[in-house]
């Protein structure tokens, strides 16, 4: 809201002058934009597709001594794609020449210029943020092993703080077995973990984990705690690159979802381009500034992920 100038004390004919001003940004986190960067994929230079082609395993046959030199074998093949498909904008204002009389040095209004066209950006990186944490919950997996259930103890149940910490302990155990149990599933050839049916294998670089704050906050860190110490963590439990969603970012429906395990371009984005640009309305000295993205976005069937859910148990039960 504007300011009210107050008189002088003293000379009450006279206004006291408010001279200092101080803003601070509020757009410094780089979590949203690390999120938003690890789904990113290279930018599409040419057309508005992107092909992925994939092949099966060949099948392993008993030797035979017919001859089968001419026989045409093909393994199953086929291809996904992705296209851009999203054309988004971004418009903000200003005018230099009203706008000075709102400061007190033209460093001072310069600063906020810049702060404004810098939450242009801003605004981009907030509204992807929220697309792939809608992409995210929204997508049904139908590979026969990617959902997978957790149980977990219903904690608003417990009566004291040692039931408290001792559910919260079991629940984190349990997450870290089953998350465990699954990364060494995807590390050898299985057909349960890709929407295809296709026989996969993949190192734990290649892959993703994706947690809700939730369960990381209290399950995890407490299993944590304990597990660190001893050496068994760091040989055993190997885990991918990890990101969190905060609590602010989900949903009621979505309460029950533990996190991902996904390979690291199963969802992916990719821009056409991003372009900046601006233009003086003479008629009423207005700069207007327009931010153009365009990007494509999707899932890849043939890559594995494992969906985590928790199924509630009964503490004590």
């Amino acid at each position: 809201m504007p300011i009210v100038l107050t008189d002088n004390d003293f000379f009450t004919g006279l206004s006291n002058l408010a001279l200092f001003m101080r803003l601070y940004a509020t757009n410094t986190s780089s979590a949203p934009e690390k999120f938003v960067d690890s789904f990113m994929t290279d930018t599409l230079g040419s057309g508005n597709t992107k092909i992925f082609p994939w092949a099966d395993l060949p099948s392993v046959v008993d030797y035979s001594p017919t001859s089968s030199l001419l026989q045409v074998t093909k393994v199953n093949a086929g291809e996904e794609y992705l296209q851009i498909t999203e054309r988004k904008l971004i418009k903000s204002s200003f005018n230099r020449y009203i706008l000075d009389m709102a400061f007190t040095s033209e460093s001072g209004m310069n600063g906020f210029i810049g702060y404004l066209l810098g939450q242009m950006e801003s605004a981009k990186v907030d509204y992807l943020y929220d697309v792939i944490i809608t992409d995210l919950f929204a997508k049904e997996f139908t590979g026969t092993s990617q959902n997978a259930t957790i149980d977990q103890y219903d904690l608003t149940k417990a009566t004291t703080f040692t039931d408290l910490n001792n559910g919260q302990l079991l629940n984190g155990k349990e997450i870290a077995k089953q998350v465990q149990l699954n990364l060494d599933n995807i590390q050898v050839y299985s057909t349960k973990y890709n929407g295809l049916g296709n026989k996969e294998a993949l190192s734990v670089g290649d892959m993703k984990f994706i947690f809700c704050e939730p369960y990381k906050t209290d399950n995890l860190i407490n299993l944590f705690a304990t597990l660190l110490k001893s050496d068994v963590i760091v040989d055993n439990f190997h885990k991918p690159t990890m990101y969190d969603i905060p609590t602010s970012k989900i949903a009621s429906v979505n309460t029950s979802v533990i996190g991902w395990i996904m390979h690291k371009y199963a969802y992916q984005m990719f821009y056409k381009f991003t372009f900046m640009g601006s233009f003086f309305d003479v008629s009423n000295l207005t700069i207007n500034n327009f931010l153009h993205f365009w990007y494509g976005k999707g899932w890849l069937e043939n890559l594995p992920v494992v969906k985590f859910t928790a199924k509630t148990k009964t503490l004590g039960a």
